[in-house]
């Protein structure tokens, strides 16, 4: 945990058993993990990081389980294949692509993703592209959200 440190660097690189990560509210502007094949909760809150700057080992597709990213500069975020996902938070972003098709346990009652902001204060829509089944979002949370419900392709026997 390093949390509330004020820090604009983080090295855990080294760190390839590292399974939880709270390293929220600081002044870190980017993040790597691709050596982190094991997280499974992830809390990179009220930091800097855009959607460039956030990288991700694809191993963690079927472990990470909470994923937070609320107050940073995100404009995008492809979950596709993160199939243990159940808890996902990205308010205050500016984000304006969300896809969550293929997280089966994610259920969007469990997902707060409204109030994208651009840098001038103006509402921004985001577009979520969502699978059927996966709930409806709470309106209270989620203003200026377009839901896409889209179905992932049929697997072909």
């Amino acid at each position: 945990m390093c949390s509330g440190n004020q820090l604009t660097r983080l090295d855990v690189t080294h760190n390839k058993l590292l399974g939880l990560l709270f390293c929220g509210f600081n002044n870190l502007t980017s993040l790597y993990l691709k050596n982190n094949t094991k997280l499974f909760s992830l809390d990179m809150s009220v930091n800097n990081v855009s959607s460039s700057s956030l990288t991700l080992n694809s191993d963690i597709k079927s472990t990470l389980q909470t994923f937070r990213c609320s107050m940073n500069q995100l404009e995008t975020l492809n979950l596709e294949g993160y199939t243990a996902l159940e808890t996902l938070d990205c308010f205050g972003n500016r984000m304006v692509s969300l896809d969550v098709r293929t997280c089966t346990k994610l259920k969007l009652e469990n997902v707060q993703c409204g109030d994208q902001l651009t840098s001038s204060g103006e509402s921004r829509t985001l577009s979520l592209h969502c699978r059927s089944g996966q709930g409806n979002l709470g309106e209270a949370n989620n203003s200026n959200v377009n839901v896409f419900y889209q179905d992932p392709d049929p697997i072909q026997y």
